[in-house]
């Protein structure tokens, strides 16, 4: 089979700049969209569409990028294009985007997905109304290590799961969404908004988002607090577990675990308490997530796996986003 023509909308870090950060790259290896997508056989990334082509001119040879538009109306053999990656703003209107592309199979979408819930519910009526898959670029979703812990091993490692923290910077919606989208993948639904307060915290990059303290209750009655955090001091989205055998917390942007066990407590007879002694560390898969992410998609455009991060999926982590703003 063919590959899939692939269109990418927007040409800025997640589309291409990441990969020329050497601190980033040694982390990730596959830190960008392009990156995924030109290591992988069953795409071919033909064409950028971006307001701003000149470092998507620069770089056209070395990657093999045959086409650089500044609007999907200049693309050539439109009705070539199978698959649009959309990493640019959440203000860009996607849906206008691909009415120039009638024989679309599928999107690529970063988050957030537009400015609001109601925007984002619009579009996915859009794709589902012309048969176009989508896949959401929540990519932990594709990080194999979390995925095993999903599957059954998070059980194993800390039991019955009591309560976890959620750190986070630059926004609710931004780097935030990230987080909340992580606790559903391991924990389940949300069965409650017990608290949500807006912090005063520099406002976040991306209009309409803001920085929030807030307490989810699970379906599972796990507590997850979450805690903004100054990105003008540090860098940082973490999430620490606590369970009844243990606790496993990832940290340096999910990079990153460290578990502990449990042991007799030295101060109370009949308790238990963590085994700081002997942690256990390692690194997640969470660099090769968007490569795994692509090709999921790949084989869920032929009819072999289901989609890991779906937008139907992502919905429902936009719809806990925007009650707990509007709380």
């Amino acid at each position: 089979m063919n590959p899939f023509r692939v269109a990418i909308v927007g040409f800025g870090q997640i589309a291409y700049g990441y990969a020329l950060n050497e601190q980033y790259s040694k982390e990730h290896k596959f830190a960008t969209h392009t990156q995924a997508l030109l290591s992988h056989e069953s795409f071919i990334l033909d064409t950028v569409i971006a307001e701003d082509l000149s470092i998507a001119i620069s770089v056209k040879d070395e990657l093999g990028i045959k086409h650089t538009c500044l609007t999907a109306e200049e693309v050539p053999e439109k009705e070539k294009v199978d698959v649009v990656v959309f990493a640019c703003p959440p203000r860009v209107d996607k849906i206008k985007i691909l009415e120039n592309f009638p024989n679309v199979k599928a999107v690529f979408l970063e988050k957030p997905i537009t400015e609001s819930y109601s925007e984002s519910v619009l579009l996915e009526n859009y794709l589902k109304n012309h048969n176009i898959k989508a896949q959401v670029s929540f990519i932990r979703r594709g990080d194999k290590y979390l995925l095993s812990l999903a599957n059954g091993s998070l059980q194993e490692l800390v039991g019955d799961i009591t309560n976890v923290q959620i750190i986070y910077g630059n926004g609710l919606r931004n780097n935030g969404s990230h987080m909340i989208d992580l606790t559903r993948m391991l924990l389940g639904e949300v069965k409650a908004i017990l608290h949500s307060k807006i912090s005063s915290m520099d406002t976040p990059s991306i209009k309409e988002d803001r920085n929030v303290s807030f307490m989810l209750e699970m379906k599972n009655g796990a507590v997850v607090a979450g805690l903004p955090i100054d990105f003008n001091y540090f860098r940082e989205n973490s999430m620490d577990i606590w369970g009844s055998n243990g606790r496993l917390a990832f940290t340096q942007e999910g990079s990153y675990f460290q578990y502990w066990g449990i042991q007799n407590s030295r101060f109370g007879f009949g308790y238990k308490e963590i085994d700081w002694s002997a942690p256990k560390a390692g690194k997640t898969l969470i660099g090769e997530s968007i490569y795994t992410l692509y090709d999921n998609l790949n084989s869920h455009l032929l009819g072999k796996e289901r989609l890991l991060s779906s937008l139907e999926s992502a919905l429902v982590t936009e719809q806990i986003i925007h009650d707990i703003l509007k709380s």
